[in-house]
């Protein structure tokens, strides 16, 4: 048992099964993919799946785009001469929570913000 948790510690707790078998078959170590399961189910040890990527931006749209008018000049002179905002997203247990700021280039201060869940 401590072979199994070393090895599933070792694997940042990302393996299952196959991949602990095929590192403790390594070391001389014979045991089933059926007690590995056995003995993680029972000690608690739960594989971290990845999830897959999804793209959440569809760009061929036939809606309006707005104007680019800062050519990536992002010097600004003055305060309250130019915003510029983004959007983004944070997991959370309640689900997604979506999070809008708007920054004033000169200051780069966060001049407002919104949330909504989504």
């Amino acid at each position: 048992m401590k072979q199994i948790s070393e090895v599933f510690k070792s694997q940042r707790q990302s393996c299952g099964t196959r991949v602990i078998k095929k590192v403790l078959s390594r070391q001389d170590c014979r045991v089933s993919r059926r007690r590995i399961s056995h003995l993680m189910k029972s000690a608690g040890m739960v594989c971290k799946t990845k999830k897959k990527f999804k793209a959440t931006t569809y760009s061929k749209h036939n809606h309006p785009v707005a104007e680019n008018v800062l050519d990536r000049n992002f010097t600004v002179e003055k305060p309250n001469q130019v915003w510029v905002g983004d959007i983004t997203y944070v997991w959370t247990t309640e689900g997604w929570l979506y999070l809008a700021t708007i920054i004033d280039l000169f200051s780069r201060k966060i001049v407002g913000w919104s949330m909504a869940d989504g």
